[in-house]
């Protein structure tokens, strides 16, 4: 089996990369003998305030508080060991940084002072960031609590802090920490806890949480403006409304507006709101009813959305227009009162802690899909981390999580995600998958077996599976396995299938994935993908009594997508549409044409129809295959992105082999996208560059032809012949893809036409001897040489063979291993291509056996 998949192993191109998120390292204060605490009492469930962190400059220490233990620990953020632990008053609350980054400032609630008795005791701490000296100052009769923050002026002088229990904001120089008289008096019961400083540093605002059983004060915002020191004005919504001590509020970036989350309604299952208004004049502009319980509020960098956490959702706002743009749901997540998010400096990509999921979520701002969900905490399988507050590293490559349970400070890495859309372990069909590492650093690659529902397998009684799993690669070296064997499931007694989620510590995986029969006669292929899209195309359609097809369309998002499909005839009339919803991790893998009276079909109008093709639209980026089966060959074509339709010179594209007469036939699929009329030069060519024929085929907007090479080239015979194939379309939008099928439909290999293969690509899979043979064709459609070199690498990454030479303009080179580099024995391995200028390239592989054919298209390392 071993050899078999070694050889049959087919790959397609990897594109556009996705990111993943991986724990990289962990700061545990208990390692280095440190008994510290976040939390101040025993209660675990406790979530109604979180410790924060912050950074210095660099990046390279980090600064935690642990109210629990009265003290601030500064940690190395490379190598996770503790730095210093900082004394500072009892139950320090949230952290924060001056503005020139030279100070880190803390009011400390001393909260067990306090019990049984309310007395009003309080101090802050003033951390100097180089030399880490700390400075505690007590204050006379102030009162703070866990959710009292510090903001700054500006110019980094002046602190502001809110004595919750005394109704006053308190006014402290920085970094002496000298109170700075007076205070300023709110009105009594006001209980302000929650400060924003204004962007330009005129204002700030303080939420205030007045006790409404004991005071008639209302729940309010104030402006208070900091020159003179004084209240400017006063926002109170007209509503029954609850403003919180975990509500915060956030300014746009021009300071004219500010949102503030509100817990007014107390049924179980009712709505809560979030407030707009104006900051110069207090008027409420939009009252907008959110989701349960709406908590944490801010801004993306670029100022053109409000984001507000929610209980089970993420609620996105317009700061221009104030309309809802989207709402993410996560009913999973179980965000707490704590809970915060963060955004990257170009307001594309968005963190969130899950406490509900001891988990992480990365979002794609652009789409607003969650991209990742990393577990975190020192067991994510029993849910005791509790991750509440995440921050960014200065330099943004790692994301910190804070896990209020175990008391721990995960790191997150970006890692490189891929996705194996397909595979089976069981007693009918098995999935193997092969892959190389292709750089030159070690890596490791992390799997996860999910069902068609989204669903992570695992082990149910005595039937027993692995997941997710590991591999570890050296630099160049290839793995060749099974799914079965990764995931060590039992095939009879615990089959599973479904798709694969795979993320690597570098980028330079490549590889692949086969599905097939045990007799090795009928085999699958998907890519080991690193592209997701919005629209796919399938330029052919095979529905009828010889040929089946199958859509495998992935979610590869952790919320739900809408994914569309449309069947369109040769005319570019819409037969039939279908939808679908598919949860967050499903596949939808359905035969137009079902077989299986358990299994409704999918597009039956697709049967009989000649010249028709599909085009899927997901309502977040999604995956796409086709898989076209006939009673003794299968195949499997990647949905095909729509190209832009700018392209002022038309569109030219490359099929680097085509196999005609002599039982070869290929068959050539055009798909027009644009809304003009498609003219297009189809030109067959031999190895030396010389036109063996032309034609010229119109396709009208959004219509396709279907055509065999032979018959439009008019040829005939029994020599067989092989060609490269050239079509140039007089305008943008056209796409096509290849069929070729061999030894009276015995075996069969699709494929897309392209423009390029690139300037340094990889042919990830090679072998020869034992019947088997792999050829090579390079096409140089250019009106230059191309000077290219080609590096031969054995499975283990050791260099075999190397090759220089020069691809005139307009020809291919075209040959098997041995004619190329003179391997002669049996062998594995694969083949790196660079070239001067962008060439095109595949692979074709076959077998002694006429059952085995594939034609394998590159793949470049990100």
């Amino acid at each position: 089996m071993k050899r078999l998949l070694t050889i049959l192993m087919v790959s397609r191109a990897i594109l556009a990369p996705l990111y993943a998120d991986r724990v990289s390292s962990t700061f545990d204060p208990s390692i280095a003998g440190l008994n510290l605490k976040f939390d101040t009492n025993s209660v675990v469930t406790d979530n109604f305030f979180s410790p924060t962190m912050l950074f210095s400059p660099d990046g390279r220490a980090g600064f935690v508080n642990f109210p629990g233990s009265d003290s601030v620990v500064v940690f190395d953020t490379t190598s996770m060991a503790s730095v210093a632990n900082l004394p500072v008053g009892k139950n320090p609350a949230l952290l924060a940084m001056t503005q020139d980054k030279r100070t880190v400032v803390v009011a400390n609630t001393h909260l067990a002072d306090k019990i049984p008795v309310n007395k009003f005791l309080g101090s802050i701490s003033l951390i100097d960031v180089e030399s880490l000296a700390v400075k505690t100052v007590t204050l006379d009769r102030v009162d703070f609590g866990l959710g009292s923050n510090v903001v700054f002026t500006p110019d980094s002088k002046i602190g502001f802090v809110a004595s919750t229990g005394t109704d006053e904001i308190v006014r402290f120089q920085v970094p002496e920490g000298t109170e700075i008289p007076p205070r300023l008096k709110l009105p009594g019961g006001s209980h302000p806890v929650r400060l924003t400083m204004a962007h330009n540093g005129a204002f700030f605002v303080a939420v205030n949480v007045s006790d409404q059983q004991f005071s008639t004060t209302p729940d309010s915002v104030s402006i208070v403006d900091v020159a003179p020191f004084t209240v400017r004005l006063t926002i109170t919504p007209k509503e029954t409304h609850d403003f919180l001590a975990i509500h915060n509020v956030t300014l746009s970036l021009d300071d004219s507006k500010g949102i503030i989350g509100d817990d007014g309604n107390k049924e179980p299952f009712g709505n809560d709101v979030a407030y707009i208004f104006d900051t110069s004049t207090g008027e409420i502009l939009k009252r907008i009813e959110l989701g349960i319980d709406t908590l944490y509020t801010a801004v993306t960098p670029d100022g053109s959305r409000f984001v507000v956490v929610e209980r089970a959702e993420i609620a996105v706002l317009s700061t221009d227009t104030l309309e809802l743009i989207t709402q993410l749901s996560t009913l999973t997540s179980g965000f707490s009162e704590a809970t915060n998010i963060v955004f990257t400096a170009d307001s594309k990509s968005a963190y969130v802690a899950s406490p509900g999921e001891d988990g992480v979520y990365g979002i794609d701002m652009e789409t607003y899909a969650i991209t990742t969900r990393t577990p975190v905490g020192k067991d994510p399988v029993s849910l005791d981390g509790d991750p509440i507050f995440v921050a960014l590293t200065p330099d943004e490559k790692q994301v910190a999580v804070l896990n209020f349970v175990s008391n721990t400070i995960d790191f997150l890495g970006k890692t490189f995600a891929f996705i194996l859309p397909r595979f089976h372990a069981d007693t009918n069909r098995f999935t193997g998958l092969a892959l190389a590492n292709v750089g030159p650093t070690p890596a490791n690659l992390k799997l996860q077996a999910l069902s068609k529902f989204g669903e992570a397998f695992e082990s149910v009684g005595s039937a027993t599976v692995t997941n997710p799993t590991s591999l570890d690669f050296n630099a160049g070296q290839q793995v060749v396995t099974t799914a079965a064997e990764l995931f060590q499931n039992d095939l009879g007694q615990n089959p599973i299938d479904g798709w694969i989620t795979a993320d690597s510590t570098e980028s330079s995986l490549i590889g692949s994935l086969v599905t097939g029969d045990y007799t090795g006669k009928k085999l699958d292929v998907a890519s080991v993908n690193r592209h997701s899209d919005f629209s796919f195309v399938f330029p052919v359609v095979r529905q009828n009594d010889d040929f089946s097809t199958e859509l495998v369309i992935t979610n590869p998002n952790f919320n739900s997508v809408d994914v569309g499909v449309d069947l369109i005839d040769q005319e570019g009339n819409v037969v039939t549409s279908v939808s679908a919803n598919l949860d967050g991790g499903a596949v939808l893998a359905r035969k137009l044409k079902s077989t299986d009276p358990n299994e409704p079909d999918f597009l039956p109008e697709a049967v009989g129809l000649q010249g028709v093709y599909l085009v899927i639209r997901g309502s977040l980026r999604i995956n796409a295959l086709a898989f076209y089966e006939s009673a003794e060959a299968l195949s499997v074509l990647p949905g095909i992105t729509p190209p832009p339709m700018t392209a002022a010179s038309g569109t030219e594209l490359i099929a680097a082999q085509v196999l005609l007469l002599g039982g070869f036939r290929t068959v050539v699929s055009f798909v027009s996208l644009s809304d003009q009329d498609s003219t297009l030069v189809v030109t067959l060519v031999d190895d030396s560059g010389k036109t063996l024929a032309t034609r010229t085929l119109s396709v009208l907007a959004k219509n396709m032809a279907m055509t065999d090479l032979a018959e439009l080239f008019e040829l005939a015979g029994d020599a067989p012949i092989s060609a490269w194939l050239r079509v140039v379309s007089s305008n943008a939008g056209v796409v096509a893809s290849a069929e070729i099928f061999t030894f009276d439909g015995k075996a069969m290999s699709a494929f897309p036409l392209v423009d390029s293969s690139g300037v340094d690509f990889h042919l990830a899979d090679l072998a020869q001897g034992g019947g088997f043979v792999t050829e090579i064709a390079l096409v140089n459609p250019n009106q230059d040489p191309a000077r290219v070199t080609m590096d031969v690498f054995a499975v283990d990454g050791a260099p075999t063979a190397s090759k220089q030479l020069v691809i005139e303009p307009n020809r291919r080179l075209v040959g098997s291993l041995a004619s190329i580099f003179g391997l002669t024995s049996q062998w594995d391995g694969r083949v790196r291509v660079q070239s001067s200028i962008p060439i095109v390239g595949l692979e074709l592989f076959s077998g002694a056996d006429p059952e085995t054919l594939s034609v394998v298209l590159p793949q470049t390392s990100q």
